[in-house]
């Protein structure tokens, strides 16, 4: 059976001396019918042959890969949506500079995209601008949550430090008196409550050998090696 002629977006005649293969993915939670509607799609489009596998968010596309190593010259990798491809634009652009070096070509359906024609090649190049955004997006988001990080482990630090430091006064307020709380420790010190909080927690923790409670001094040097760990890896 002839293969229907591919068309970019200015209807142009594109080369069909390839495979065109189609690729279709889905989630457990969009189901077969979703992997049905793709393939329907994809043999509508000329596709001489397709293949699937189910996705989720963070696992590897084995199928895919497998699929592009082994995509010849002039063959044609064809999806119904971008985000039938790839998760990001960077992951996308990755996959069709792969396609571009052997000679194959990737077709996009919905964004009428085909990477052989010159249309196709200045929406890729669209699309590798887009890549870059999100890259950089990516990369400001990480050394945001890495500095909130690193503010939120210094307090930690300061807290434990400061414990450490009224560990002695709090064990003479205990002497005077048995019922001793966090408010109390609070007053009498004029520290905070996550000071007084600690404190307390250590040292009933050394009276009475209470197992589940983390030593101050072994929390205190895990937050340190944490923060040395987020400084090492800074830009």
């Amino acid at each position: 059976m002839d293969m229907p002629p591919l068309t970019n977006r200015a209807d142009e005649p594109v080369r069909t001396e390839g495979t065109q293969i189609g690729y279709a993915s889905y989630s457990t939670r969009e189901g077969r019918a979703c992997l049905e509607a793709q393939v329907a799609e994809l043999r509508r489009s000329g596709c001489q042959s397709t293949k699937s596998e189910e996705v989720d968010s963070i696992g590897d596309c084995k199928v895919l890969a497998r699929l592009v190593r082994r995509l010849k010259c002039w063959d044609v990798l064809t999806v119904t949506k971008l985000d039938r491809l790839a998760r990001s634009a960077r992951e996308a652009m990755e996959i069709a500079q792969t396609l571009s070096e052997k000679g194959a070509a990737l077709r996009i359906l919905n964004l009428n995209l085909y990477t052989a024609t010159p249309a196709g090649k200045q929406l890729l190049q669209v699309l590798a601008a887009a890549a870059e955004l999100e890259r950089t997006v990516t990369l400001n988001r990480q050394h945001e949550r890495k500095c909130r990080e690193m503010r939120a482990i210094s307090r930690d630090i300061n807290t434990c430090e400061l414990a450490q430091a009224y560990l002695a006064h709090v064990e003479e307020l205990m002497e005077e008196e048995e019922e001793l709380g966090v408010e109390q420790i609070k007053r009498e010190l004029r520290v905070s409550g996550p000071v007084a909080r600690q404190a307390l927690f250590e040292v009933k923790r050394r009276r009475e050998n209470i197992t589940y409670y983390e030593p101050l001094e072994s929390r205190l040097l895990a937050l340190r090696e944490r923060l040395a760990e987020l400084e090492k890896s800074r830009p």
